[in-house]
């Protein structure tokens, strides 16, 4: 199954998207959606085709979970 995620739910307080960006562009996204206290879900991953290979996904996994970590 793939579920994604409405732009209402990507604006909601359970969710925090982080955005990579190169001079303004965005170039990745990933987000952190949570479904209670002790489960997160990483959502949204993608990096623009002419910036793969670059580890931004890694880059964006990595904060995600820091930020899972953080919470708890």
């Amino acid at each position: 199954h793939c579920y994604h995620l409405t732009v209402e739910q990507m604006a909601g307080l359970d969710t925090t998207v982080f955005i990579a960006r190169d001079n303004g562009l965005a170039v990745g996204c990933g987000a952190l959606k949570r479904h209670d206290e002790a489960i997160g879900e990483v959502k949204r991953m993608y990096t623009r085709p002419s910036h793969r290979g670059q580890k931004i996904g890694a880059e964006i996994v990595g904060r995600v979970e820091a930020l899972a970590r953080q919470e708890g």
